[in-house]
């Protein structure tokens, strides 16, 4: 069998998987959320005030994601502007949610292609750059949420900081190859990653993105303690730190299209170790992806000129390949 058509069938098994993950989440959650009905009355009780804070903070995410690609596609050559790198991360987002596997992040490197003719190779090395980024920060944020309520409240969870710890590993090797000169000891990170890390390496592009890292866990902090707030949940800073800091890591398991019944899982089983119930974090849950599908159905239709350009790179038989 050819590798186009090994490659062909292994997708063809993953997009079957995924759905049938998808579908085995949604009959389970429509179960619970009947069989439990009544403690998702707190719903109703979700003022406009508390509903648009929440809203407001998702799209000031999904614009924040955005300066990821305006700043990581400039060594490139690339002139992405503001408005248009909202777009993309406004498609990665919807794509993720309606596409197998993290089908936003084909239909991104698809419309950057197109666009601004950057390559497949060139979109690994931007992907390289951004995830490793963010994993670095959040696992380290996520650390320092750790080991502070294990001091404070005496609140520990063993799996939790084995994630964290190696999370924090693996995104920490790659910056370390990329940012310091190794020996002939140390040389198989280099051969382990490859060229990958060229993009880290570029002068200023590390210090600038991990500076949006930060911005970006910091408004997701925000968004998870307005939407248990919303519910009359009351979390403190450091509880909504450790499960925003693990909500990134959840994007490693891409089993369902936007990762339906991952987050969710990873936040039911966080939220039992702060005595907080499945209902209300599933309620979290709902509030938060309600917003991102809310912007997506509202701002896509708008931004017309990028919008006719990928669907007429769709319409084209290119399609991501690993060769680039």
């Amino acid at each position: 069998m050819s590798g186009e058509k090994k490659r062909g069938r292994w997708a063809l098994i993953k997009g079957i998987l995924s759905l049938f993950l998808l579908l085995l989440f949604t009959v389970w959650a429509v179960y619970y959320i009947y069989s439990h009905r009544s403690d998702f009355t707190a719903l109703r009780d979700v003022s406009l005030v508390e509903l648009a804070g929440i809203y407001a903070l998702s799209f000031i995410a999904i614009w924040i994601r955005g300066y990821f690609t305006l700043f990581l596609t400039a060594p490139f050559g690339a002139r992405v502007s503001r408005v248009e790198a909202f777009f993309i991360s406004l498609v990665t987002t919807v794509g993720n949610y309606a596409l197998p596997m993290r089908g936003g992040v084909g239909l991104t490197a698809l419309y950057l292609k197109r666009k601004h003719a950057i390559g497949y190779r060139d979109f690994a090395k931007i992907s390289l750059a951004r995830f490793s980024t963010i994993f670095l920060i959040d696992s380290l944020l996520g650390l320092l949420a750790v080991f502070v309520l294990w001091e404070s409240e005496g609140v520990f969870n063993r799996p939790i900081l084995i994630v964290l710890v190696i999370a924090l590993v693996v995104s920490g090797l790659i910056h370390i190859a990329a940012s310091v000169p190794l020996g002939d000891r140390w040389r198989f990170l280099t051969r382990w990653i490859g060229g990958s890390t060229d993009l880290l390496k570029t002068k200023g592009v590390t210090k600038v993105v991990v500076g949006i890292a930060l911005l970006n866990s910091a408004v997701r902090v925000l968004w998870i303690l307005g939407c248990f707030h919303a519910i009359s949940i009351s979390l403190s800073f450091y509880q909504a730190l450790l499960l925003s800091s693990l909500i990134p890591l959840s994007m490693v398991v891409t089993l369902t299209p936007g990762n339906l019944g991952i987050t969710e899982g990873l936040l039911i089983y966080v939220s039992r170790i702060f005595g907080v119930g499945p209902s209300s974090a599933i309620m979290c849950a709902l509030l938060m992806r309600s917003s991102v599908i809310f912007w997506s159905v509202l701002m896509i239709p708008f931004l017309r000129k990028p919008y006719r350009l990928l669907k007429g790179a769709l319409r084209s038989e290119d399609r991501p390949s690993p060769s680039g």
